[in-house]
């Protein structure tokens, strides 16, 4: 089976990038192992801070913004093992992920949880959670969730 471009440039980033990425202080990436054989990786996420202008945010947001780059948290990466799709793993991975941010979120605040959607199907994913797209410009569909929205989702869990 021929894998698409998007799938091997996530295998790639996990076996090539995610550790020396995380070694070099650019970002950490968590693992959901299989737990029969915690080798054998389920899905992972991955997570850095970064910035976006405002006006990428829709108006009636942006108007409400400082003038310069706004802080965000980026899920840089996410992916389930094609194998173990459509058994709740990428909620999985969202939910925890939410959760890690929530809590960095109170040490080193950002404005919103930022992630471009790989597909469809990871658009869909992301807008169970209350994503929304900020544009659809680019190869991939850039999504956001205010933090305010996070820390609703997290405490009403």
């Amino acid at each position: 089976m021929t894998e698409t471009p998007s799938i091997v440039e996530l295998n790639d980033f996990l076996q090539m990038f995610a550790s020396v990425h995380q070694q070099k202080g650019i970002s950490n990436t968590f693992v959901l192992p299989h737990r029969d054989n915690r080798r054998d990786i389920i899905a992972y996420y991955t997570l850095t801070h970064g910035d976006i202008s405002r006006c990428e945010f829709p108006s009636d947001i942006s108007k409400k913004l400082p003038h310069y780059p706004v802080p965000i948290i980026l899920i840089a990466q996410l992916a389930v093992d094609m194998t173990m799709q459509g058994r709740g793993f990428g909620n999985t991975c969202v939910t925890s992920a939410l959760n890690r941010i929530y809590k960095i979120n109170e040490e080193l605040p950002s404005f919103a949880v930022v992630v471009d959607a790989i597909d469809d199907n990871a658009q869909r994913l992301y807008e169970r959670f209350n994503f929304k797209v900020l544009d659809s410009k680019r190869q991939r569909t850039r999504l956001y969730l205010p933090m305010t929205t996070v820390a609703k989702l997290i405490l009403e869990a």
